[in-house]
């Protein structure tokens, strides 16, 4: 199965969907709903920014068996905007068992911000940020959701990491990064 998905990778990235897609097929015949290769081919279709066809996948790769590690995260990544209670739910799952995952905690906080509930992203959001301030919109969104709630002086400290991160990124190395 990771050699399927290594070749699926490669012609992927060539921009030929149509022979991954017939790869998939070819695999699923062969490995018929092994939520392992469902699992890598459904990441490499993320990968390459192809949305439908990884949530086909990856939604098969979770109902034939929950048991390749992060699946369900992988999944809930792609309903953080269209249906954010479930990508919760997923999110949850994968946090069950890998409590520190960045992308269970993002996909988390994400999830928990576009429900409005932006109290509740704190928690996920801090411990990501905790693990690192730089990575992704882990300042930003952490930043926001504290001054929505009010506590301005919690938001302070990620509010200079924004601030420097975007200072650097607009105008180069200015004084206020």
């Amino acid at each position: 199965p990771r050699g399927t998905a290594g070749i699926m990778n490669h012609i992927l990235a060539r921009g030929d969907t149509a022979a991954a897609t017939e790869l998939l097929q070819k695999a699923l015949k062969r490995f018929p709903d092994s939520p392992e290769i469902l699992f890598f081919m459904g990441k490499n279709f993320k990968e390459h920014r192809h949305w439908s066809e990884a949530q086909m996948v990856l939604n098969r790769a979770y109902k034939a068996g929950y048991k390749v590690k992060h699946l369900p995260v992988e999944l809930g990544e792609l309903y953080v905007e269209s249906a954010p209670i479930i990508a919760l739910k997923l999110a949850n799952e994968d946090l069950a068992q890998y409590p520190d995952y960045y992308l269970s905690l993002q996909v988390k906080a994400l999830a928990l911000m576009n429900m409005g509930k932006f109290a509740e992203a704190i928690a996920p959001l801090k411990k990501l940020y905790s693990q690192s301030p730089t990575f992704n919109h882990s300042a930003e969104y952490y930043l926001r959701c504290l001054f929505w709630d009010g506590r301005y002086h919690d938001a302070l400290n990620p509010g200079l990491y924004f601030l420097g991160k975007e200072a650097h990124a607009i105008g180069g190395p200015l004084v206020s990064s």
